[in-house]
C-alpha cells in the first residue's frame, strides 16, 4: 500500500514538473510525509514542525535522542525520492555523490528555473507550517542541496546532522580538499552537527562553515548494551568493504585480498567449531549472494544485510571488522574486538582507520590465537585508556550526545 501511494505521489510530482506547477510537487511531498511514531506527542502542540529527509542511520540518531520524551511538536519523515526526481528533471542526471564536481554545484546555484521551482516548494512549506525545520544527514545528498540553499531563512531552517565522520588519513586529506574545491562552504545550512572535534576542527580550519554554526555533539544512536541473547559464544563479522577507507583516492587499490583471507578463515573456523555461532552483517545496499548462500549451508552461520550495528551488538561476544565506524561502536559497547590487518605494509596504513594496537591482528596465526582465547575466556576490554582515547576521538562523548542533539534541535 505504501509503495502504491508513493508511486501515485511521484506521478503527481512529475505532473507538476511538466506543467511547471510547483504546488503539485509540494502536495506530493507533503502528502508523502509519515509521522515518526517512536515517541509520544502532547495534545497541545507548539507551532513548530520537523521534517527529516530519510536515511536509516541518521534517523536512528533522532530516535535515540527523543526516546522517552513527550514532544509538543511533530516530527515527520519525508522520502528523498521526490527531490531526486526534481533534480533529475532539471539536470537530466541522477543525483549521485560520486563524481559530483564544482560545475555540478554551480549548476544548481545558477539554474534560475530550478531555483524558482524549489523556492516555490519551500514557500508552500513555510506558509502551511510555521517555524519549519528540515533535517538531512549528509551534504553529499545532492538532491537536498537546492532545497537547503533556496529557502526563506525567516521561515525555514535547514540542519545537516552529518553522519559521515570517520576517514582514513589519506581519505580525510583528499575529501576535505575536495569539499572546499566543490562547495567552497556550507554556510547555507542553519546549523551542522558532527560526532567529534576532529571533523569539527577540520571544517573550521578549511573554512567550510562558520564556527558558530557547527557543533560537536558525540554519537547519539548508541543504545545501552543488553544482556547477550545467545547461549553459544557468538561472533559478529562486519563485512569489509573492498574500497573502505580508500574510496576514489586510489583506483588501483582495494581490500579484496584481506576480505578473501578473512572470510575463508572464518568459514573454515565455523565448520571446525559447531558450538560457536557466526553472524555476518553487511551494509545496507551491499548484499553478498555468496555469503548468503554459505549461511544456508552451514547451520552455525547467519547472514544479514539490513539493520544497524546496534541491532546486532547485543547478540554477540566478539566483533570482527575493519575500516568501519561499527568497530568504534563495538569498542564502546565493551565487546572483544579483533581487527584483521594481515601482512600490512606502511603504504597500507594511510588507508586504514586508527585502532588500538592490542586489537590489531597482523597475521592469520595471531588472529586465530586471539579468537580462540576470546571464545574460551570471557574477556572484557574494560574500557582501557587507549580504547577510551579512540572512542573520544571518533565518537566524541556518547554519554552526552543525546542531550547535546536534543538541546540543539530545541534552541
Amino acid at each position: 500500500m505504501y509503495n502504491l501511494r508513493i508511486f501515485i505521489l511521484r506521478y503527481l510530482n512529475l505532473l507538476g514538473l511538466n506543467l511547471d506547477l510547483p504546488i503539485l510537487s509540494f502536495l506530493a511531498i507533503n502528502y508523502s510525509r509519515s509521522l515518526l511514531k517512536n515517541f509520544s506527542y502532547k495534545k497541545k502542540l507548539k507551532k513548530k514542525t520537523i521534517f527529516i529527509l530519510y536515511k536509516s542511520r541518521g534517523v536512528n540518531d533522532i530516535i535515540e535522542t527523543f526516546k522517552d520524551k513527550k514532544l509538543d511538536y511533530k516530527i515527520f519523515i519525508l522520502s528523498r525520492i521526490f527531490f531526486k526526481d526534481i533534480y533529475y528533471f532539471f539536470f537530466k542526471k541522477n543525483p549521485k555523490a560520486i563524481n559530483f564536481k564544482k560545475k555540478d554545484f554551480l549548476n544548481i546555484k545558477n539554474n534560475p528555473k530550478y531555483q524558482n521551482y524549489i523556492e516555490k516548494i519551500n514557500y508552500y512549506f513555510g506558509n502551511k507550517y510555521i517555524n519549519v525545520f528540515f533535517i538531512t544527514f549528509n551534504f553529499q545528498f545532492i538532491e537536498s542541496l537546492g532545497p537547503s540553499i533556496f529557502r526563506d531563512k525567516n521561515k525555514i531552517k535547514y540542519y545537516c546532522l552529518l553522519k559521515e565522520n570517520n576517514y582514513s588519513p589519506v581519505q580525510k586529506k583528499i575529501r576535505f580538499e575536495n569539499f572546499k574545491k566543490t562547495f567552497n562552504n556550507f554556510n547555507f545550512y542553519t546549523k551542522m552537527t558532527v560526532y567529534n572535534e576532529d571533523v569539527k576542527n577540520n571544517m573550521i580550519t578549511n573554512k567550510l562553515i562558520d564556527k558558530e554554526k557547527i557543533y560537536s555533539i558525540g554519537f547519539p544512536r548508541i543504545k545501552k548494551t543488553k544482556k547477550r541473547l545467545n547461549t553459544k559464544r557468538t561472533i559478529l563479522y562486519f563485512t569489509i568493504h573492498s574500497k573502505g577507507g580508500i574510496g576514489l583516492t586510489n583506483h588501483k587499490k582495494n581490500w579484496n585480498n584481506l576480505i578473501e583471507k578473512t572470510e575463508k578463515f572464518l568459514i573454515s573456523y565455523m565448520k571446525k567449531n559447531p558450538n560457536v555461532n557466526l553472524i555476518i552483517k553487511s551494509k545496507i545496499g551491499n548484499y553478498n549472494q555468496r555469503l548468503d548462500n554459505i549461511s544456508k549451508k552451514i547451520p552455525n552461520i547467519e547472514y544479514f544485510h539490513s539493520g544497524d550495528a546496534q541491532d546486532y551488538l547485543p547478540k554477540c561476544d566478539i566483533v570482527i571488522g575493519f575500516n568501519s565506524s561499527s568497530i568504534y561502536e563495538s569498542i564502546y559497547s565493551n565487546k572483544k574486538v579483533l581487527i584483521p590487518m594481515f601482512n600490512f605494509k606502511k603504504e597500507d596504513m594511510k588507508y586504514s582507520f586508527e585502532y588500538p594496537n592490542d586489537l590489531v591482528c597482523k597475521n592469520i596465526k595471531t588472529f586465530k590465537r586471539k579468537l580462540d582465547n576470546a571464545i574460551k575466556y570471557k574477556l572484557n576490554n574494560n574500557k582501557k585508556i587507549s580504547h577510551k582515547k579512540i572512542i573520544k576521538k571518533y565518537l566524541g562523548d556518547p554519554e552526552k550526545a543525546k542531550q547535546n542533539l536534543f538541546r540543539i534541535l530545541n534552541e
